[in-house]
């Protein structure tokens, strides 16, 4: 629910930005900063005990807070099976609170269709494609389309494969036809933004078993990424070392194989890296994970190498380093 604050300017500037992260905290808005909207206050509040405050906003004279609360009445009446007494909260809305014409018109599709009005909700879902094409909302408005026309889902993945609902249908796909001819497109998907997706590892798997000779060094580096992600670190090497050859690259390529505990291999990967990339950031970091797999002569000739400033990890690494 920040996260939709934060999108729909419910917060002030300098605290939107912490709408986003992993570590907002809830009684923050509602609590610390008064000046943040009122409605996004009951937002953090369970539906059934925000359901008469947000009644008395959306019913009262306009303000900025009325097109807001009739909004999220709207979305929790859907979501309760109301849908048709949400109807009349959605009328306009679009006009009134513009910043949120992409979900109004998703969820008055949804309104119309929970009331039994299905041809007026799909004309609704399709104006949302038409004018918002590109946005959140347009995602599952497609899906919503899909579910009449699988056309439209092919459109979603087209358009926007990183969209939830994608991921959604490319799964289901696979599942329910798994040797279809783009059955490597939709595990792709599932690589590239199925990362928390409960069945992503089998599909990873699946993935590599059968399409393993056809993916492109891009493929196999999204294909690492995901494993690394979900910490099947041998995979993730395997993945990585077929990837094109960057520092990070490199660096996961050896790691991965490491843990895996293949010494040689690690070792030659670890190498790699160094006479590559030399002096990469990465590379002073395999320095030291190469030299617990050797001998200590061997180790003190390779750590002479660089000085010991440089053999320092990064205090914060960036995403694009190694994680460790």
């Amino acid at each position: 629910m920040l996260a939709l604050a934060h999108g729909a300017g419910w917060l002030p500037r300098s605290q939107s930005t912490t709408a986003n992260s992993d570590e907002a905290s809830t009684d923050w808005a509602a609590e610390e900063h008064p000046e943040a909207s009122p409605v996004l206050a009951l937002a953090l509040q369970p539906p059934d005990k925000r359901a008469a405050a947000l009644e008395d906003i959306a019913t009262a004279r306009p303000s900025d807070e009325q097109p807001r609360a009739r909004y999220l009445r709207a979305v929790d009446l859907i979501e309760q099976g109301s849908g048709g007494q949400a109807l009349p909260l959605l009328e306009n809305l679009e006009q009134d609170y513009p910043l949120l014409a992409p979900q109004v018109l998703v969820k008055r599709g949804q309104a119309l269709n929970a009331s039994g009005q299905s041809d007026a909700a799909r004309q609704t879902w399709q104006a949302a494609v038409d004018t918002h094409g590109d946005s959140v909302a347009a995602g599952e408005a497609l899906y919503q389309l899909g579910l009449q026309d699988p056309q439209y889902w092919d459109q979603l993945l087209a358009t926007l494969p990183a969209h939830p609902r994608a991921v959604e249908v490319a799964y289901n796909r696979l599942v329910n036809a798994p040797d279809r001819p783009d059955a490597k497109a939709m595990g792709l998907i599932l690589a590239r933004h199925g990362i928390k997706h409960p069945e992503l590892l089998a599909q990873l798997d699946l993935l590599v078993e059968r399409y393993g000779a056809q993916l492109t060094p891009e493929d196999w580096q999204d294909v690492g990424f995901a494993y690394w992600e979900r910490q099947i670190y041998g995979a993730a090497g395997k993945a990585y070392s077929q990837a094109p050859a960057t520092p990070t690259n490199r660096y996961r390529a050896a790691r991965g194989t490491q843990i895996a505990e293949n010494r040689t291999v690690a070792i030659a990967r670890y190498e790699q890296l160094i006479t590559e990339f030399p002096e990469a950031p990465e590379t002073a970091e395999g320095m030291l994970k190469l030299a617990n797999l050797v001998d200590d002569a061997t180790a003190l000739a390779l750590l002479d190498q660089r000085s010991p400033a440089s053999l320092t990890a990064p205090e914060k690494p960036s995403r694009s380093r190694p994680a460790f």
